[in-house]
């Protein structure tokens, strides 16, 4: 993940990429609708409370909500993931610069998709300096938990993906 300087907290919890679970290929796909605005997504948790430095699964919920597949592959295989934050808008989120050409259909009806969200910074720095929103590692070198407060799951995806309201999620001490 890349960090700007801008936002002070950066948390990628949990990136699925390529995992969706794909409409059988016997269901035809329309070329004129439905279209990428007939599926809405939304993010659950298993709790909207988690400890600091603790894991919660979640599942994004893809709904189709006309009678045929809608494929979100515009040219390449959409990526997404579901990352924590403070404030309003999403953290940056950088994802590998590689293409899927496989098709990322959404059938009709719902769709879901697990993920796990982890309550911890998405990166820390070893010995060096450390930067705005990268703390320094824990002792194990792993990065160190969030402080506890009020934060938001967002869902952070391609163009042609659909778009989730966030989900407010407290981070509790552990």
């Amino acid at each position: 993940m890349l960090a700007t300087a801008g936002r002070a907290v950066r948390a990628v919890v949990a990136v699925a990429i390529g995992t969706a679970v794909a409409a059988p290929a016997a269901l035809a796909v329309s070329t004129t609708s439905p279209t990428v605005k007939d599926v809405t997504a939304a993010i659950t948790l298993a709790s909207t409370r988690v400890k600091a430095g603790a894991k919660v699964k979640g599942k994004l919920v893809l709904t189709n909500h006309s009678h045929d597949p809608v494929d979100l592959t515009i040219t390449c295989r959409p990526l997404w993931a579901v990352v924590l934050g403070k404030g309003k808008t999403a953290p940056d989120v950088a994802f590998p610069a590689m293409c899927g050409t496989d098709r990322f259909l959404v059938k009709p009806g719902k769709t879901r998709l697990s993920f796990t969200l982890r309550a911890t910074y998405s990166g820390c720095t070893g010995d060096g300096p450390t930067s705005p929103g990268i703390p320094r590692c824990a002792a194990d070198g792993r990065p160190p938990p969030l402080p506890p407060g009020k934060y938001r799951a967002f869902l952070v995806a391609s163009d042609s993906f659909p778009r989730a309201p966030p989900l407010l999620v407290r981070i509790v001490a552990p």
